[in-house]
Parts: C-alpha cells; structure tokens; sequence
C-alpha cells in the first residue's frame, strides 16, 4: 500500500523460532577462564568513565556495556534478571558521575553512561534533561548516540507519562515549514515504513501503549507535516488491537483530505479493530481507485489469512498432545512449556504474544496456569486482561476462582469514586 507493512502482529510468527532460541539460551553455559583477570565491579567502572587514560575508560566502557546491553535489547524488551537488579542497584548510588558521563568527550562513555541509565530505568529521572538536550541534537542531523538515546528516554520517563511528545518535539518544529500535502517519494514512505515499526516495538514492549496513543491521535489528526501525521498513524497500526482507544480517530481520518493520510488510516484501522467484516466498508470510505481499492482489500484478507493460519498452528498443538503418536505429543508439550517460560523471559507485546498463544492452545497449556494466575494481578492493564482471557480457555475452574478473589478484594477496598487510574 502507502508504505511498507512492519506491524508488530508479526511478532506471533516468529514464536516456533524464538522458542528454539529460548531452549539454546537456557542450555547454554561457559566455563570461565581460571587464568583471565577478575572483571572490573560495577562502582570501579563507573568511577573509570572520567579516568584521563583512554584505555581505562575503554576498559570500563566494555564492561559496563557487557552488563547492560545483555538485558537492553530494545527489540524484545527481555524481562528483568538478578544481574539487571544488580547493575541497578549498585549503579544508583553513582548516578551523578554516569549523569557527568553524558557530557564527555569521549563517544564510547556517553554511550555507556546511557546504556546504564537506562537500565536503572525512572530513578534516573534526573538525567532527563540531558537526555532530552541530547535527542534534540539528534534530530536536528546529528546522528551520534540515536539508539541508545531513544531507548532511555523510554526506559526512564516515568510509566505515567507519554515519551513521544519529547521524541517528535524537535521533529515538529524542524518541519512546521513543510507544505501539508508534499508529495513524498517510494523511499521516504520506506523510511516511514521501518522507523514506525521499530518506535513500536520499543514503546509496546515497554507497556507504554495506553499512555502514548492520545498523543499519537492528537499527532494525526493535527495540521502537521504529512511525514510526521503518516508516523504517528503507522505507529497506531503496530500498537495492533493495543490502540483501540484511537478507532474514532482512526475512522475520522478515512475522510481526510490527504490521500495517504487516508490509506494508511485504513489499513491502521482494519489492523487495530480486528474485525475483517468491516474491511469492505473502510474500503469505500477511503475514495480509491478500483485497482486502490482491490489492492486494499487484497492486503487485509492476506492479513487475516496469515493470522487465520498461525491461530489454526497453535490450536493443532494441543491436539497433537493429546494424540496417539508419542512423538508428536512430546514435541508439543515441550513447546507449549517453551511457551510457559517465554512469559518469564520477555515483558510487554512480547510477553502478550507469548500469553495470546497459550490461549489458543487451550487446556493442553496448563502448565502455564500459575503464572497466567500471578500476571492477571499485573500492573499493566493489558497483561492483566490478556492473562485472563487465557486462564478462561485454559482452565475455567482457576479463572472463576480468581474472579471470585478479586471481586472480594474490591468489596474489602472500594476503589475511590474519582481515581484517576479507574480506568485501568
């Protein structure tokens, strides 16, 4: 269509893959060299960062990036292990100096500095405006320190609070000059394309969807570049069903007067309501031309199909267990447990995917009960509904005994009349 489709529904699609790098992770082990040099701690390579010596500074350069980008990875969001509590911990009390690091001269320790910023996450607040300093320079075609940058401000603005007006702030002012219906090339749409995806991924596996998608309406539907307005529509559509707050926007944004404006909400649209009925009906209201309009359609049923296929996948799983063949059943059960583990190792869309799939498993995954039980009280309310969407389909007697819990617990603390998190 517009541009190239990333959305983060492919995620689901990469389970069987993930699963078999999950089982090579687990089992693999090294012995460590009796002859190497004991490894520099935490503390001393942060006090190391504003060592006069260029050596010693790469010297605690690489050992603070060994300790945090293992448990950074700003694609799967991993979830968090003794050693990232350890890195925090012993981190935090030497924030000063890795806020000092921020400034240096020397590349390799601003990286490092932020990369273990980002892992203390929101008690680093205090580097905020450096960080923010740092993304406007950034944006305005200073390319030093983009990744690690963008992948803090999310990991330290606090969860109440949307990153991406900081993110599009100097975007925006950079472009107020453009005409509202530039004409954008193949390749500018490309580059739209992949960078919607790759912000998504990020801010979804970071559970900070509900808290970003009014900003991204506002972003859309406001009198701002067609580049910038595209963006923030791609991002709604790899939000998936994640942004459904923005369907009437989404639905008023098929009647603008841009036509890929128009396009892209339509696909964003389809993707994000889920409903394949209302596919023809979008179509129409977007004004196309016949081969437009055929092609529209022609994605959305290939979309559904892909997802018709890899649900039909996972339901065959169970079937498999509970088969004659031997061989079959231990396969499957070893992947639904794969699956049950995958739930400890990843947070946010990732850990949701991995949820969603057990649900279409059903009662064969019933290994995963206790923790779907434990993440139905999550803090982030889509891995809450998640959870027990799955205890539902996978053991109804759980899911009714944990209602019936945590309808007690509201009964015993009435939530106040005008909490501003009821929503939630």
């Amino acid at each position: 269509m517009v541009f190239a489709r990333y959305t983060c529904s492919a995620v689901i699609g990469c389970l069987v893959a993930t699963t078999v790098a999950l089982s090579v992770q687990r089992g693999a082990s090294s012995d460590p060299d009796p002859n190497a040099a004991p490894p520099l701690s935490i503390p001393q390579a942060i006090e190391n960062l504003s060592d006069a010596d260029p050596q010693v500074r790469a010297a605690a350069c690489s050992r603070l990036d060994e300790l945090a980008e293992e448990h950074l990875d700003v694609m799967h969001y991993p979830y968090e292990t003794d050693a990232t509590r350890r890195l925090r911990d012993e981190a935090v009390p030497l924030m000063p100096k890795l806020i000092a690091a921020l400034s240096s001269d020397d590349p390799q320790v601003r990286t490092s500095g932020t990369y273990v910023l980002a892992a203390i996450g929101p008690e680093a607040r205090a580097a905020l405006p450096i960080l923010k300093r740092r993304w406007r320079a950034i944006t305005a075609n200073a390319p030093d320190g983009a990744e690690e940058s963008l992948l803090a401000l999310i990991r330290i603005t606090p969860v109440d609070e949307p990153v991406l007006p900081v993110l599009y702030e100097a975007r925006l002012q950079g472009e107020r000059g453009e005409v509202a219906d530039i004409e954008l090339t193949a390749a500018d749409l490309a580059s739209i394309g992949m960078g919607t995806f790759y912000w998504s991924r990020i801010l979804v596996n970071a559970d900070r969807t509900v808290q970003e998608v009014p900003y991204l309406v506002q972003t859309a539907e406001g009198h701002n570049p067609v580049a910038v307005r595209l963006s923030a529509i791609g991002i709604l559509e790899n939000f998936g069903p994640e942004a459904r707050d923005a369907i009437p926007a989404l639905r008023r944004l098929l009647c603008d007067e841009n036509e890929a404006v128009r396009i892209c909400a339509g696909v964003a649209l389809f993707i994000v309501e889920n409903d394949r009925r209302h596919v023809k009906e979008i179509a129409t209201k977007l004004r196309m031309k016949p081969e437009q309009e055929a092609e529209f359609i022609e994605e959305a049923r290939m979309h559904f199909e892909q997802q018709d296929q890899m649900l039909a996948s996972l339901r065959s799983l169970g079937l498999l267990i509970g088969g004659s063949d031997p061989d079959d059943a231990e396969y499957a059960e070893n992947l639904v447990l794969s699956y049950a583990a995958a739930m400890d190792m990843y947070n946010g869309a990732m850990r949701r995917q991995y949820i969603d799939a057990l649900r279409q498993i059903g009662p064969p995954a019933k290994c995963a009960v206790p923790r779907l039980t434990s993440l139905a009280r999550n803090s982030d309310a889509f891995t809450r509904e998640y959870a027990e969407k799955a205890l539902w389909a996978i053991d109804p007697a759980s899911a009714a005994k944990l209602a019936c819990e945590d309808m007690h617990c509201r009964k015993a603390r009435p939530r106040k009349l005008f909490s501003p998190f009821r929503f939630l």
